[in-house]
Protein backbone atom coordinates (compact mmCIF):
# COMPACT_ATOMS: atom_id res chain seq x y z
CA UNK A 1 0.00 0.00 0.00
CA UNK A 2 1.42 3.24 -0.98
CA UNK A 3 -1.69 5.58 -0.35
CA UNK A 4 -4.62 6.45 1.35
CA UNK A 5 -7.78 7.05 -0.90
CA UNK A 6 -9.64 9.88 -1.08
CA UNK A 7 -12.76 9.14 1.97
CA UNK A 8 -11.25 5.85 2.91
CA UNK A 9 -11.90 5.64 5.94
CA UNK A 10 -14.85 8.85 6.18
CA UNK A 11 -17.31 8.50 9.38
CA UNK A 12 -16.03 4.96 10.79
CA UNK A 13 -17.05 6.07 13.95
CA UNK A 14 -15.85 2.80 15.75
CA UNK A 15 -12.35 3.46 14.83
CA UNK A 16 -10.17 4.86 17.57
CA UNK A 17 -6.68 4.48 16.70
CA UNK A 18 -4.31 4.42 13.14
CA UNK A 19 -0.87 2.90 12.83
CA UNK A 20 -0.36 3.70 8.74
CA UNK A 21 1.97 1.26 7.64
CA UNK A 22 5.49 2.01 6.15
CA UNK A 23 5.50 2.56 2.55
CA UNK A 24 2.41 4.59 2.37
CA UNK A 25 3.25 8.32 0.97
CA UNK A 26 -0.19 9.95 0.68
CA UNK A 27 -2.86 10.54 3.17
CA UNK A 28 -5.86 11.23 0.47
CA UNK A 29 -8.43 14.01 0.89
CA UNK A 30 -11.05 13.51 3.90
CA UNK A 31 -9.20 10.16 4.08
CA UNK A 32 -10.71 9.66 8.29
CA UNK A 33 -12.80 12.75 8.14
CA UNK A 34 -15.62 12.23 10.51
CA UNK A 35 -14.17 9.47 12.33
CA UNK A 36 -15.40 10.55 15.73
CA UNK A 37 -13.78 8.46 17.91
CA UNK A 38 -10.22 7.95 16.73
CA UNK A 39 -7.80 9.40 19.59
CA UNK A 40 -4.27 8.43 17.89
CA UNK A 41 -2.55 8.17 14.26
CA UNK A 42 0.82 7.13 13.48
CA UNK A 43 2.31 8.56 10.67
CA UNK A 44 5.15 7.02 9.25
CA UNK A 45 8.84 8.59 7.89
CA UNK A 46 7.26 7.47 4.24
CA UNK A 47 4.58 10.18 4.39
CA UNK A 48 5.11 13.22 2.12
CA UNK A 49 1.87 14.23 1.78
CA UNK A 50 -1.07 14.76 3.90
CA UNK A 51 -4.45 15.97 1.91
CA UNK A 52 -7.09 18.78 2.20
CA UNK A 53 -9.44 17.71 5.24
CA UNK A 54 -7.94 14.05 5.77
CA UNK A 55 -8.49 14.17 9.52
CA UNK A 56 -10.93 17.18 9.46
CA UNK A 57 -13.82 16.50 12.64
CA UNK A 58 -11.95 13.92 14.11
CA UNK A 59 -12.99 15.50 17.86
CA UNK A 60 -11.49 12.93 20.09
CA UNK A 61 -7.79 12.74 18.02
CA UNK A 62 -5.54 13.52 21.05
CA UNK A 63 -2.23 12.65 19.47
CA UNK A 64 -0.77 13.02 16.07
CA UNK A 65 2.89 13.10 15.06
CA UNK A 66 3.76 14.79 11.78
CA UNK A 67 7.16 13.43 10.71
CA UNK A 68 9.64 15.60 9.14
CA UNK A 69 9.30 13.63 5.54
CA UNK A 70 5.77 15.39 5.16
CA UNK A 71 6.46 18.21 2.53
CA UNK A 72 2.56 18.95 2.08
CA UNK A 73 0.12 19.43 4.64
CA UNK A 74 -3.20 20.36 2.95
CA UNK A 75 -5.68 22.75 3.72
CA UNK A 76 -7.90 21.69 7.20
CA UNK A 77 -5.83 18.76 7.48
CA UNK A 78 -7.34 19.09 11.52
CA UNK A 79 -10.04 21.20 11.41
CA UNK A 80 -12.14 21.50 14.89
CA UNK A 81 -9.93 18.44 15.90
CA UNK A 82 -10.90 19.81 19.77
CA UNK A 83 -8.35 17.33 21.11
CA UNK A 84 -5.71 18.70 19.39
CA UNK A 85 -6.25 22.21 21.25
CA UNK A 86 -3.98 23.48 23.23
CA UNK A 87 -4.94 25.31 26.62
CA UNK A 88 -6.43 28.52 24.53
CA UNK A 89 -7.97 26.33 21.79
CA UNK A 90 -5.43 26.58 19.01
CA UNK A 91 -4.55 23.77 16.71
CA UNK A 92 -1.15 24.85 15.56
CA UNK A 93 1.10 22.73 13.30
CA UNK A 94 4.80 23.93 11.59
CA UNK A 95 3.77 27.81 12.27
CA UNK A 96 0.13 27.50 10.53
CA UNK A 97 -3.08 28.19 12.73
CA UNK A 98 -5.12 24.99 11.53
CA UNK A 99 -8.19 25.62 13.77
CA UNK A 100 -9.72 27.49 17.01
CA UNK A 101 -11.81 25.55 19.06
CA UNK A 102 -12.10 27.90 22.06
CA UNK A 103 -15.21 30.35 22.88
CA UNK A 104 -13.15 33.68 23.95
CA UNK A 105 -14.82 36.58 22.59
CA UNK A 106 -11.95 38.40 21.96
CA UNK A 107 -8.23 36.26 20.31
CA UNK A 108 -4.88 37.48 20.15
CA UNK A 109 -3.70 34.68 17.72
CA UNK A 110 0.40 33.47 18.94
CA UNK A 111 2.98 35.40 17.30
CA UNK A 112 4.93 33.74 15.53
CA UNK A 113 2.56 31.74 13.24
CA UNK A 114 3.21 32.49 9.34
CA UNK A 115 -0.64 31.56 8.02
CA UNK A 116 -4.17 31.30 9.07
CA UNK A 117 -5.28 28.19 7.78
CA UNK A 118 -8.74 27.38 5.49
CA UNK A 119 -11.79 27.66 7.80
CA UNK A 120 -9.58 27.93 11.03
CA UNK A 121 -11.97 30.29 12.74
CA UNK A 122 -15.38 29.27 10.76
CA UNK A 123 -18.57 29.80 12.45
CA UNK A 124 -16.65 31.17 15.58
CA UNK A 125 -20.29 32.58 16.42
CA UNK A 126 -18.19 34.02 20.02
CA UNK A 127 -15.90 36.27 18.36
CA UNK A 128 -16.39 39.44 18.31
CA UNK A 129 -12.35 41.21 18.09
CA UNK A 130 -9.41 39.58 16.61
CA UNK A 131 -5.48 40.76 16.61
CA UNK A 132 -3.68 38.65 13.73
CA UNK A 133 0.52 38.63 14.28
CA UNK A 134 2.79 40.55 12.28
CA UNK A 135 4.26 37.04 11.76
CA UNK A 136 1.26 36.02 9.76
CA UNK A 137 1.66 36.18 5.62
CA UNK A 138 -1.57 34.45 4.95
CA UNK A 139 -5.33 34.07 5.83
CA UNK A 140 -6.93 31.08 4.14
CA UNK A 141 -10.21 30.40 2.47
CA UNK A 142 -12.91 30.89 4.51
CA UNK A 143 -11.11 31.43 7.64
CA UNK A 144 -13.36 33.57 9.27
CA UNK A 145 -16.60 33.08 7.45
CA UNK A 146 -20.10 33.06 9.09
CA UNK A 147 -18.34 34.88 12.69
CA UNK A 148 -21.40 36.37 13.04
CA UNK A 149 -20.52 38.67 15.32
CA UNK A 150 -17.45 39.30 14.61
CA UNK A 151 -16.87 43.67 14.64
CA UNK A 152 -12.89 44.64 14.02
CA UNK A 153 -10.30 43.29 12.12
CA UNK A 154 -6.50 44.15 11.62
CA UNK A 155 -4.90 43.22 8.69
CA UNK A 156 -1.11 43.07 9.33
CA UNK A 157 1.37 44.66 6.80
CA UNK A 158 2.98 41.16 6.32
CA UNK A 159 -0.37 39.51 4.88
CA UNK A 160 0.17 39.24 1.07
CA UNK A 161 -3.24 37.34 0.34
CA UNK A 162 -7.08 37.47 1.76
CA UNK A 163 -8.27 34.43 0.87
CA UNK A 164 -11.82 33.63 -1.25
CA UNK A 165 -14.69 33.96 1.78
CA UNK A 166 -11.58 34.65 4.54
CA UNK A 167 -14.49 37.16 5.94
CA UNK A 168 -17.48 36.72 4.04
CA UNK A 169 -20.42 36.73 5.88
CA UNK A 170 -19.10 38.11 8.93
CA UNK A 171 -22.69 40.36 9.34
CA UNK A 172 -21.58 42.88 12.02
CA UNK A 173 -18.24 43.20 11.04
CA UNK A 174 -18.46 47.26 10.26
CA UNK A 175 -13.87 48.09 10.70
CA UNK A 176 -11.60 46.22 8.13
CA UNK A 177 -8.14 47.85 8.39
CA UNK A 178 -5.77 46.56 5.53
CA UNK A 179 -2.00 47.82 6.09
CA UNK A 180 0.32 47.49 2.74
CA UNK A 181 1.62 44.43 2.37
CA UNK A 182 -1.99 43.24 0.75
CA UNK A 183 -1.63 42.02 -3.07
CA UNK A 184 -4.80 40.16 -3.74
CA UNK A 185 -8.15 40.41 -2.04
CA UNK A 186 -10.13 36.78 -2.63
CA UNK A 187 -12.99 36.07 -4.61
CA UNK A 188 -16.26 36.90 -1.72
CA UNK A 189 -13.53 38.09 0.73
CA UNK A 190 -16.00 40.24 2.39
CA UNK A 191 -18.98 38.70 0.13
CA UNK A 192 -22.01 39.66 2.79
CA UNK A 193 -20.34 41.91 5.36
CA UNK A 194 -23.69 43.69 6.17
CA UNK A 195 -22.55 46.19 8.39
CA UNK A 196 -19.68 47.07 6.61
CA UNK A 197 -19.58 50.59 5.60
CA UNK A 198 -16.70 52.19 4.39
CA UNK A 199 -12.98 50.01 3.32
CA UNK A 200 -9.45 51.77 2.17
CA UNK A 201 -7.80 49.63 0.02
CA UNK A 202 -4.12 49.71 0.69
CA UNK A 203 -1.79 50.64 -2.23
CA UNK A 204 -0.32 47.53 -2.40
CA UNK A 205 -3.59 45.84 -3.76
CA UNK A 206 -3.22 44.32 -7.50
CA UNK A 207 -6.59 42.56 -8.18
CA UNK A 208 -9.52 42.62 -6.62
CA UNK A 209 -11.44 39.25 -6.71
CA UNK A 210 -14.85 38.09 -7.88
CA UNK A 211 -17.48 38.96 -5.25
CA UNK A 212 -15.09 40.29 -3.29
CA UNK A 213 -17.48 42.82 -1.24
CA UNK A 214 -20.33 42.12 -2.90
CA UNK A 215 -23.82 42.57 -0.73
CA UNK A 216 -22.35 44.47 1.25
CA UNK A 217 -25.26 46.47 1.27
CA UNK A 218 -24.43 49.31 4.09
CA UNK A 219 -20.45 50.69 1.93
CA UNK A 220 -21.17 53.91 1.12
CA UNK A 221 -17.66 54.37 0.18
CA UNK A 222 -14.58 52.88 -1.34
CA UNK A 223 -11.31 54.05 -2.20
CA UNK A 224 -9.35 51.68 -4.78
CA UNK A 225 -5.72 52.67 -5.18
CA UNK A 226 -3.70 53.22 -8.47
CA UNK A 227 -1.92 49.67 -7.66
CA UNK A 228 -4.98 48.09 -8.65
CA UNK A 229 -5.20 46.48 -11.67
CA UNK A 230 -8.40 44.25 -11.86
CA UNK A 231 -11.91 44.63 -10.78
CA UNK A 232 -13.07 41.07 -10.54
CA UNK A 233 -16.81 39.80 -11.52
CA UNK A 234 -19.50 41.03 -9.32
CA UNK A 235 -16.81 42.53 -6.74
CA UNK A 236 -18.97 45.68 -5.41
CA UNK A 237 -22.62 44.11 -6.93
CA UNK A 238 -25.54 44.79 -4.97
CA UNK A 239 -23.51 47.71 -2.81
CA UNK A 240 -27.10 49.55 -2.09
CA UNK A 241 -25.40 52.62 -0.39
CA UNK A 242 -22.48 53.00 -2.58
CA UNK A 243 -22.76 56.40 -4.71
CA UNK A 244 -19.64 57.40 -6.27
CA UNK A 245 -16.69 55.63 -7.79
CA UNK A 246 -13.75 56.84 -9.36
CA UNK A 247 -11.56 53.84 -11.48
CA UNK A 248 -7.91 54.42 -10.84
CA UNK A 249 -5.47 55.06 -13.97
CA UNK A 250 -4.25 51.25 -13.41
CA UNK A 251 -7.30 49.27 -13.48
CA UNK A 252 -7.37 47.87 -16.80
CA UNK A 253 -10.47 45.59 -16.66
CA UNK A 254 -13.40 45.63 -15.07
CA UNK A 255 -15.51 42.01 -14.72
CA UNK A 256 -18.38 40.88 -15.30
CA UNK A 257 -21.55 42.71 -13.37
CA UNK A 258 -18.82 44.37 -10.88
CA UNK A 259 -21.25 47.18 -10.05
CA UNK A 260 -24.66 44.99 -10.64
CA UNK A 261 -27.53 46.47 -8.98
CA UNK A 262 -25.50 49.75 -6.93
CA UNK A 263 -29.36 51.24 -7.11
CA UNK A 264 -27.51 54.33 -5.37
CA UNK A 265 -24.55 54.79 -7.35
CA UNK A 266 -24.40 58.57 -9.02
CA UNK A 267 -22.02 59.01 -10.70
CA UNK A 268 -18.94 56.84 -12.36
CA UNK A 269 -15.46 57.71 -13.92
CA UNK A 270 -13.36 55.44 -15.38
CA UNK A 271 -10.04 56.07 -15.92
CA UNK A 272 -7.72 55.98 -19.40
CA UNK A 273 -6.40 52.48 -18.41
CA UNK A 274 -9.30 50.18 -18.79
CA UNK A 275 -9.65 48.14 -21.95
CA UNK A 276 -12.72 46.26 -21.32
CA UNK A 277 -15.95 46.60 -18.94
CA UNK A 278 -17.58 43.36 -18.57
CA UNK A 279 -21.41 42.04 -19.24
CA UNK A 280 -23.85 43.92 -17.29
CA UNK A 281 -20.90 45.48 -15.37
CA UNK A 282 -23.26 48.65 -14.27
CA UNK A 283 -26.10 46.88 -14.87
CA UNK A 284 -29.30 48.25 -12.96
CA UNK A 285 -27.58 51.50 -11.39
CA UNK A 286 -31.11 52.96 -11.89
CA UNK A 287 -29.75 56.40 -10.24
CA UNK A 288 -26.62 56.51 -12.26
CA UNK A 289 -26.52 60.60 -13.37
CA UNK A 290 -23.01 61.01 -14.63
CA UNK A 291 -20.80 58.50 -16.67
CA UNK A 292 -17.23 59.39 -17.67
CA UNK A 293 -16.01 57.14 -20.28
CA UNK A 294 -12.16 57.00 -21.82
CA UNK A 295 -11.51 56.58 -25.66
CA UNK A 296 -9.19 53.45 -24.01
CA UNK A 297 -12.18 50.90 -24.31
CA UNK A 298 -11.86 48.24 -26.94
CA UNK A 299 -14.39 46.20 -25.69
CA UNK A 300 -17.75 46.45 -23.51
CA UNK A 301 -19.67 43.14 -22.75
CA UNK A 302 -23.59 42.47 -22.75
CA UNK A 303 -25.91 45.06 -20.95
CA UNK A 304 -22.90 46.70 -19.42
CA UNK A 305 -25.05 49.91 -18.66
CA UNK A 306 -28.34 49.26 -19.41
CA UNK A 307 -29.87 51.17 -16.63
CA UNK A 308 -32.83 52.27 -17.39
CA UNK A 309 -32.04 55.33 -18.31
CA UNK A 310 -34.88 55.76 -20.76
CA UNK A 311 -37.25 56.34 -17.41
CA UNK A 312 -34.39 57.94 -15.75
CA UNK A 313 -31.98 59.50 -17.75
CA UNK A 314 -28.28 60.55 -17.35
CA UNK A 315 -27.34 63.94 -16.99
CA UNK A 316 -23.88 63.93 -17.93
CA UNK A 317 -22.44 61.73 -20.19
CA UNK A 318 -18.30 62.39 -20.94
CA UNK A 319 -16.73 60.43 -23.72
CA UNK A 320 -13.04 60.59 -23.59
CA UNK A 321 -13.57 64.32 -21.58
CA UNK A 322 -16.17 65.48 -24.34
CA UNK A 323 -19.24 66.18 -23.33
CA UNK A 324 -21.93 63.63 -25.32
CA UNK A 325 -25.91 64.43 -25.21
CA UNK A 326 -27.35 62.09 -22.83
CA UNK A 327 -30.63 62.08 -25.22
CA UNK A 328 -28.56 60.24 -27.30
CA UNK A 329 -27.58 57.34 -25.13
CA UNK A 330 -29.58 54.26 -25.73
CA UNK A 331 -28.56 54.32 -29.07
CA UNK A 332 -25.20 55.57 -28.57
CA UNK A 333 -24.15 52.98 -25.88
CA UNK A 334 -24.35 50.08 -28.76
CA UNK A 335 -21.50 52.15 -30.44
CA UNK A 336 -19.43 53.04 -27.68
CA UNK A 337 -16.49 50.75 -28.31
CA UNK A 338 -16.34 52.26 -32.70
CA UNK A 339 -16.54 55.68 -31.34
CA UNK A 340 -13.50 55.29 -28.40
CA UNK A 341 -11.44 53.27 -31.85
CA UNK A 342 -12.39 56.54 -33.91
CA UNK A 343 -11.55 59.06 -31.20
CA UNK A 344 -7.97 56.81 -30.80
CA UNK A 345 -7.74 56.15 -34.33
CA UNK A 346 -8.43 60.02 -35.53
CA UNK A 347 -10.45 57.71 -38.19
CA UNK A 348 -14.39 59.82 -38.78
CA UNK A 349 -15.02 57.34 -41.55
CA UNK A 350 -15.74 54.50 -38.91
CA UNK A 351 -19.42 53.73 -39.00
CA UNK A 352 -20.81 54.55 -35.58
CA UNK A 353 -23.88 56.52 -34.29
CA UNK A 354 -23.92 59.79 -36.50
CA UNK A 355 -25.16 62.30 -33.81
CA UNK A 356 -22.22 61.38 -31.26
CA UNK A 357 -19.71 61.62 -34.49
CA UNK A 358 -21.25 64.91 -35.25
CA UNK A 359 -20.79 65.90 -31.36
CA UNK A 360 -17.26 64.93 -30.21
CA UNK A 361 -16.07 65.79 -34.26
CA UNK A 362 -17.06 69.89 -33.12
CA UNK A 363 -15.44 69.56 -29.93
CA UNK A 364 -12.40 68.30 -30.89
CA UNK A 365 -11.84 70.78 -33.60
CA UNK A 366 -12.79 73.75 -31.73
CA UNK A 367 -10.91 72.77 -28.82
CA UNK A 368 -7.83 70.82 -30.40
CA UNK A 369 -8.00 71.77 -34.17
CA UNK A 370 -7.22 68.53 -35.16
CA UNK A 371 -7.28 68.59 -38.91
CA UNK A 372 -8.88 64.71 -38.91
CA UNK A 373 -12.13 66.63 -37.58
CA UNK A 374 -11.92 70.00 -39.58
CA UNK A 375 -11.56 67.35 -42.65
CA UNK A 376 -14.75 65.25 -41.79
CA UNK A 377 -16.81 68.64 -40.91
CA UNK A 378 -15.85 70.06 -44.15
CA UNK A 379 -17.10 66.92 -45.71
CA UNK A 380 -20.26 66.61 -43.52
CA UNK A 381 -21.51 69.95 -42.81
CA UNK A 382 -24.52 69.05 -44.34
CA UNK A 383 -25.82 66.86 -42.34
CA UNK A 384 -23.73 68.30 -39.56
CA UNK A 385 -25.42 71.34 -39.17
CA UNK A 386 -28.86 70.87 -39.74
CA UNK A 387 -28.22 68.16 -36.60
CA UNK A 388 -27.62 71.09 -34.44
CA UNK A 389 -29.78 73.48 -35.56
CA UNK A 390 -32.56 70.50 -35.36
CA UNK A 391 -31.70 70.20 -31.53
CA UNK A 392 -31.71 74.01 -30.93
CA UNK A 393 -27.74 74.13 -30.31
CA UNK A 394 -27.54 77.94 -30.59
CA UNK A 395 -23.78 78.16 -29.29
CA UNK A 396 -22.48 75.56 -31.41
CA UNK A 397 -24.30 76.64 -34.55
CA UNK A 398 -22.43 79.85 -33.47
CA UNK A 399 -19.02 78.86 -33.06
CA UNK A 400 -19.36 76.87 -36.74
CA UNK A 401 -20.03 79.80 -38.46
CA UNK A 402 -17.35 82.20 -36.46
CA UNK A 403 -14.48 79.69 -38.06
CA UNK A 404 -15.61 80.89 -41.39
CA UNK A 405 -14.09 77.29 -42.44
CA UNK A 406 -17.65 75.29 -43.04
CA UNK A 407 -20.42 77.54 -44.11
CA UNK A 408 -20.28 78.92 -47.49
CA UNK A 409 -22.12 80.69 -50.35
CA UNK A 410 -23.03 77.50 -51.71
CA UNK A 411 -24.25 75.65 -48.86
CA UNK A 412 -25.83 79.15 -46.69
CA UNK A 413 -29.27 78.86 -48.61
CA UNK A 414 -29.80 75.23 -47.77
CA UNK A 415 -28.85 75.64 -44.09
CA UNK A 416 -31.14 79.46 -44.15
CA UNK A 417 -34.15 77.08 -45.45
CA UNK A 418 -33.58 74.60 -42.81
CA UNK A 419 -33.56 76.90 -40.30
CA UNK A 420 -36.86 78.67 -41.24
CA UNK A 421 -38.63 74.98 -41.83
CA UNK A 422 -37.18 74.42 -38.10
CA UNK A 423 -38.85 77.62 -36.55
CA UNK A 424 -41.87 76.90 -38.28
CA UNK A 425 -41.97 73.55 -36.66
CA UNK A 426 -41.15 75.33 -32.72
CA UNK A 427 -37.82 75.49 -33.32
CA UNK A 428 -35.12 78.51 -32.15
CA UNK A 429 -35.65 81.60 -34.44
CA UNK A 430 -32.03 82.57 -32.96
CA UNK A 431 -30.73 80.27 -35.47
CA UNK A 432 -32.62 81.63 -38.63
CA UNK A 433 -31.56 85.07 -37.55
CA UNK A 434 -27.75 84.21 -36.76
CA UNK A 435 -27.31 82.28 -40.03
CA UNK A 436 -29.15 85.26 -41.89
CA UNK A 437 -27.09 88.30 -40.07
CA UNK A 438 -24.02 85.84 -41.55
CA UNK A 439 -25.05 85.95 -44.91
CA UNK A 440 -25.54 89.46 -44.92
CA UNK A 441 -22.37 89.74 -43.48
CA UNK A 442 -20.30 86.99 -45.57
CA UNK A 443 -22.00 87.53 -48.81
CA UNK A 444 -23.84 90.88 -49.08
CA UNK A 445 -25.06 90.31 -52.21
CA UNK A 446 -26.91 88.09 -51.86
CA UNK A 447 -30.67 89.24 -51.30
CA UNK A 448 -32.84 86.61 -48.82
CA UNK A 449 -36.17 89.07 -49.78
CA UNK A 450 -35.52 87.96 -53.21
CA UNK A 451 -34.86 84.49 -52.63
CA UNK A 452 -36.18 83.23 -49.27
CA UNK A 453 -39.87 82.65 -48.87
CA UNK A 454 -40.66 82.80 -45.43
Amino acid sequence: VTSIGESAFEGCKSLTSVEIPDGVTNIGERAFWNCENLTSVTIPDSVTDIREMAFLNCKSLTAVSIPDSVTNIGNSVFGRCTGLADEKGFIIFRGVLYSYCGHDKKVMIPDGLTAIGDYAFYGCEDLIAVAIPDSVTSIGKNAFSSCENLMTVLIPNNVTNIGENAFSNCQRLTIVVMLNGVTSIGNGAFDWCVSLTSVVIPNSVKSIGDSAFSSCENLASVEIPNSVTTIGAGAFSCCMSLTSLTIPNSVTSIGDGAFFECINLTSVEISNSVTSIGDGAFFECTNLTSLKIPNSITSIGDSAFVCRFDNDPLKELTISGYAVRTEDWPWLSKDIVKICEMLREKNYALSCYAPAKYQLAVQIFLKEHQPEAEAYLKENITEVLPYFIDINDYFTVKKLLATELFVTEDNILDFIFHAAQHTQQGGDLQIQVLLMNYKNEHFPDWDPLKDLKL
